[in-house]
């Protein structure tokens, strides 16, 4: 229900869905991988950190797209070396091959490249 409510740009209502999954299963991830979604639509970046490092605390293993997330959130924040970081950990700790994360440090390297030129 809180996708649907979600698909239907039903902002509040999704939000509330999920923290309601949340609070009934602390574990599950994905939960908290929406909400930090919904604080990006918003514009919220810092909110958005704020549930994928919730997610964090979970006992579930961190999927990939957890870290990719975080790391493009960071980007967009212009925290370029802690961005850095969650890609390379993908890439050495979890999935040599993951396209994301190459392209992650790849835009890394190019907003690096031109802020040599300023």
């Amino acid at each position: 229900m809180a996708y649907w409510h979600e698909g239907e740009h039903q902002l509040d209502q999704a939000n509330n869905l999920y923290k309601q999954i949340i609070s009934e299963q602390p574990d599950y991830i994905d939960a908290f991988l929406r909400l930090a979604y919904l604080a990006r639509k918003r514009g919220d970046l810092h909110r958005c950190l704020h549930w994928i490092d919730e997610a964090s605390k979970s006992r579930a293993k961190a999927p990939v797209n957890q870290h990719c997330l975080k790391g493009k959130i960071l980007f967009d924040m212009g925290r370029l070396n802690e961005a850095s970081t969650e890609f390379k950990f993908v890439l050495e700790r979890m999935v040599r091959d993951d396209s994301y994360s190459f392209l992650g440090l790849a835009n890394i390297a190019f907003k690096n490249a031109l802020n040599c030129k300023d």
